[in-house]
């Protein structure tokens, strides 16, 4: 009875409701808020609003990705979930579309409206515009979210322990079973390490010197946020954690996953590079190597960049996780993206490959004559590392063509067993490659994401992991080849980038066993590359990707070398124009003289 709901902005407010002082800035909301509005698919994976992604902003608010963070919890159609601080509702959202009784709750009028747009085709969510600390209603929850809120508490309170207050006030709304869930950017990251802003006061370096004032928002390091719930009769923590942060997972580990001796947890993070959210694209190092190293240590757990925490009081049996781990792929078209789980059971790992909507088809024709399938499936996991690490490891010492070539070739000899030449199935063996053009070379459709970083190495074999894409028949293997070697490259921070163009790697494979391809072979197979990811993502073209051979990180070292350069030149430039001062000065002494010379 303490709030009225407003049918215009599908709202529960109070009478008088107080501003509330963050802000994404109120144009930029105005805009989300125009967004969706104007859109009749306000879904987690809308294609409209995915077109509204233009800046990091809206790309927090927009993107697909937000959701997957609560993937990995189990809450099920039913549950009772209480989210504070619902922001503008990219959680919310999910929450309700899964059959969740949701109940939001935003300090921001202009956010909460957001997100009551979003959800209006929702019955079973309700948005409340509240102080996190005042907020009241009946009932209990089995849930209750603080995603992106907990580090703010000392902004918005004067308690003496602003976070133990959240956290106490957080408590109030759970039944005896229930669980806190808080997602929060961990102090010690190694991105902050590695150069990256301090996600809220965008400062490099700022939280790991704990620079944090009364006022400012604070980020924990584990055993800080271990100690802050302990405090509040909290003490059973359960730690996932999300790469590369919080924000944008696209891989979600669990703390048994760091513990299991046979699952190789580091493995799924090689492609997780950390951004930093203020743009800069300077690094000291390569962050998967990095945590290769950490986690060979026990240490991957101290320096993951963000935590998702899920909390319950002394007299309840602490959460245990349902599976090791998830992987999703969700910037696809819906009928292409996929959740892959990894299951401990029975001394077993089981990896479970599944499609998010499963009632769409998932073969459509790619080409004349050419259909690709997506193929969900279910398997043994099998532990090694894949050849990707090689490459990691070459590019950031700065190594030379010869020595990538040399670890890829493995690669490229793999392939070349299952490959036939044209439809003769004429059989051969690597001695007897010669001289022979790759355009020649095709096979099976199974084969497309055989790519260096599908491949481990298990022993002293090699194993085919992940082949969830196939086509109905022989595809070229200059493609795989080409495709192999793009995605690669561009995965990881190159001490000075070597590699010219795509086309020159790909020669010096060929050339490594007996074969060869020209440039516009390889254009060509970029160019099936492109129409490909178009394929698979909905995007027009992504032409303009497919020429980049790096990341697109850059060394620190290279931003100093450039400087240095800059400074040198600079000082050229002073040399130069000292020497012409002085040539100036020089020629009005002698003006001088001869003036006087006349008198």
């Amino acid at each position: 009875m303490k709030y009225v709901h407003n049918e215009d902005l599908n709202l529960f407010r109070r009478i008088k409701t107080e501003a509330f002082a963050y802000s994404d800035g109120a144009e930029f909301e105005q805009r989300l808020y125009n967004i969706i509005r104007s859109a009749s698919d306000r879904s987690t994976f809308s294609p409209e609003l995915l077109s509204g992604i233009t800046d990091w902003p809206s790309e927090y608010h927009l993107s697909r990705a937000r959701h997957c963070l609560i993937r990995p919890l189990g809450i099920k159609p039913g549950d009772k979930v209480l989210e504070l601080g619902c922001g503008c509702g990219a959680i919310t959202r999910y929450l309700g579309e899964i059959g969740a009784e949701v109940v939001a709750v935003e300090g921001s009028i202009d956010r909460a409206r957001i997100a009551a747009e979003r959800c209006r085709d929702l019955s079973n969510v309700k948005i409340f515009v509240d102080n996190l600390l005042q907020f009241e209603i009946e009932g209990c929850f089995n849930w209750v979210l603080m995603i992106g809120v907990l580090e703010y508490a000392p902004v918005f309170t004067d308690d003496k322990e602003p976070v133990q207050c959240y956290l106490r006030n957080a408590t109030r709304f759970l039944a005896p079973d229930g669980k806190i869930v808080i997602a929060i950017e961990n102090k010690l990251g190694l991105k902050y390490f590695n150069g990256c802003s301090e996600d809220h006061v965008g400062v490099p370096f700022f939280g790991l010197q704990d620079l944090y004032s009364k006022k400012t928002p604070l980020t924990f390091g584990r055993q800080e946020l271990i100690q802050q719930l302990s405090a509040i009769g909290y003490p059973h923590c359960y730690f996932y954690y999300p790469f590369p942060d919080y924000k944008l997972p696209s891989v979600v580990l669990s703390d048994d996953a760091l513990k299991d001796p046979e699952f190789e947890a580091i493995d799924l993070i090689i492609r997780s590079h950390a951004r930093d959210y203020l743009g800069s694209p300077y690094r000291l190092f390569d962050d998967a190597l990095v945590f290769s190293t950490l986690d060979a240590n026990g240490l991957l757990a101290e320096f993951s960049n963000s935590f998702l925490v899920v909390a319950t009081s002394e007299s309840v049996s602490p959460y245990r996780p349902d599976r090791l781990a998830m992987t999703f792929a969700v910037n696809r078209i819906p009928e292409y993206s996929i959740v892959t789980s990894f299951y401990q059971a029975d001394a077993v790992i089981r990896v479970i490959k599944e499609p998010i909507y499963k009632k769409l088809p998932r073969e459509q024709k790619f080409l004349d004559g050419f259909n690709i399938s997506n193929v969900p499936s279910k398997s043994i996991y099998y532990p090694g590392r894949q050849l990707l690490w090689c490459l990691l490891s070459i590019r950031s010492k700065g190594g030379s063509m010869d020595e990538l070539v040399a670890k890829l070739r493995p690669w490229i000899i793999y392939l070349l067993k299952f490959a036939e030449i044209g439809d003769l199935h004429e059989p051969f063996r690597i001695d007897t490659l010669n001289k022979k053009n790759l355009k020649d070379f095709f096979i099976p459709g199974s084969y497309i994401d055989c790519t260096p970083f599908n491949l481990i190495k298990n022993h002293e074999d090699y194993i085919f992991i992940d082949d969830e894409w196939q086509a109905d028949c022989k595809v070229p293997l200059g493609w795989v080849i080409t495709r192999g070697v793009f995605h690669s490259l561009t995965v990881g921070l190159a001490q000075g980038n070597s590699i010219k163009s795509v086309a020159d790697i790909v020669q010096a494979l060929c050339m490594s066993v007996g074969l060869y391809a020209t440039e516009a072979d390889v254009a060509g197979w970029l160019e099936l590359e492109d129409k490909f990811q178009a394929f698979i993502t909905g995007l027009s073209s992504v032409n303009h990707l497919l020429s980049k051979t790096t990341s697109g990180l850059i060394p620190f070292s290279h931003a100093l070398n450039q400087r240095d350069a800059q400074v040198t030149s600079l000082s050229q430039a002073v040399t130069d124009r000292d020497a012409q001062i002085a040539s100036l000065s020089q020629a009005v002494t002698d003006r001088d003289a001869q003036i006087a010379s006349l008198s």
